[in-house]
């Protein structure tokens, strides 16, 4: 199996996304990177792990702002390797923020994974500001995940909820490496070790800190290494594609 990291783009926002009032002391703005993964199989499958951010720009009730060059818009990021959004077989989904679905109209009529929970929030009646139904009323093959568990071969679903009530983020076991993507179950570093401060936008705290146990208790039982939603500090040393990550 393998690997690559696509580069979306940034998004700059409040410090109140990943950080609460009183325990940051920078600037009140900040710029973070919008990742999305491909995942190619052993068995030739691609698959897509989320879709950034609608490329006409961001469509939520929000004051942040996107920045996207042409260059990392999702299909030029794919055709360095090589492909074209019909090359992708599957897309799975951490979550459908604006900011991880908005490019999800690329693969209509592909297999979308995207837990139950997350499914039933975003297309119940006056989802909240960060889902945008336009970015999911997409047609296709939706699968509805229930609990952990393999996706497919060497690719499994760890549900993490907090930032969202549905969130899933996905262990990979790659050649000799196993790799936990977390997405926005853990934005930053800052936001993951022992004196992590919690972020700011947060659907539910408790079970936000069971999650972060949860990824800590995963870590220490397969090795994992971490590669966290959207840290700038952790992405400047991250290869993108059309390297891969080995």
């Amino acid at each position: 199996m393998k690997l690559t990291l696509l580069d979306n783009g940034s998004i700059e926002g409040s410090f109140r996304i990943f950080y609460r009032e009183g325990e940051y002391a920078g600037p009140p703005r900040i710029t973070f990177p919008v990742s999305c993964y491909l995942i190619q199989t052993d068995d030739g499958k691609n698959l897509l792990f989320d879709t950034g951010v609608w490329p006409g720009g961001i469509r939520a009730k929000t004051d942040s702002y996107r920045y996207q060059t042409r260059e990392q818009t999702l299909e030029a990021q794919l055709a360095l390797l090589g492909l074209t959004p019909g090359d992708i077989d599957a897309v799975l989904l951490s979550h459908l923020h604006y900011d991880h679905a908005g490019g999800l109209f690329l693969f209509a009529g592909k297999d979308f994974y995207v837990s139950r929970r997350e499914y039933a929030l975003a297309t119940g009646d006056n989802p909240p500001a960060a889902y945008v139904p336009a970015d999911y009323t997409v047609s296709g093959n939706w699968h509805l995940l229930d609990g952990d568990g393999e996706i497919f071969p060497g690719v499994e679903a760890v549900m993490l909820p907090g930032h969202t009530p549905g969130l899933m983020g996905l262990l990979l076991r790659l050649p000799g490496r196993t790799i936990l993507l977390p997405q926005d179950a853990v934005y930053a570093a800052d936001n993951y070790y022992p004196a992590c401060m919690l972020p700011g936008l947060l659907g539910d705290e408790a079970a936000y800190r069971a999650s972060l146990a949860k990824l800590r208790s995963l870590q220490q039982e397969t090795g994992a290494e971490l590669i966290f939603g959207h840290d700038a500090a952790q992405r400047a040393g991250l290869p993108l594609a059309p390297a891969r990550i080995e």
